[in-house]
């Protein structure tokens, strides 16, 4: 079994676990060595004669001047919500030995990590109660169904009930 560092992130620990799972050796191999690979490199790209404009229901989120929360109101409004702001500070530190409040977030603890004091649950941004109205709206902007909005909150976000929040919110629609 290889060595695992002693100070990790979750995440970086999450990845050094599944790594551990199998046996492999690292060989450096020079780039020269490697033609099929540095040849593509090289290959020049070819440049559309004409621009052709994106359709406009095409959504960059690179373009997105006015997202519908910013990590900035995200970090606040975790730190004033009592039930995230503690979850937050046991990611951070440490948890108790239970957490009987905090019962789902505590079954999801290994899974949780921090960046720039906002909670994740893996890749998803845990949302806090007084944004999840914006985040919902944003999500439900092009009216695409329950199962289809499930599937996009799926890929971003995430707070205990979601699911139901979601069916409430396009039930009202």
């Amino acid at each position: 079994m290889k060595l695992t560092p002693d100070i990790l992130s979750p995440r970086m620990l999450r990845w050094s676990q599944m790594l551990n799972a199998y046996d492999f050796t690292i060989i450096h191999r020079p780039g020269k060595k490697i033609q099929n690979a540095d040849a593509l490199s090289r290959l020049p790209l070819e440049t559309p004669e004409t621009d052709i404009p994106s359709p406009p229901e095409v959504l960059f989120l690179e373009e997105l001047h006015n997202p519908p929360v910013k990590a900035g109101e995200i970090s606040q409004a975790t730190l004033r919500e009592p039930v995230l702001s503690r979850v937050l500070n046991w990611v951070l530190k440490g948890w108790p030995e239970s957490a009987k409040e905090c019962r789902i977030f505590y079954l999801k603890r290994h899974e949780l990590s921090v960046h720039k004091n906002c909670l994740l649950w893996g890749n998803r941004v845990v949302i806090p109660e007084v944004l999840r109205g914006r985040v919902l709206d944003e999500l439900h902007i092009s009216h695409p169904g329950i199962e289809k909005m499930k599937s996009l909150a799926r890929c971003y976000v995430w707070w205990p009930k979601i699911e139901e929040d979601i069916e409430n919110h396009v039930g009202l629609c």
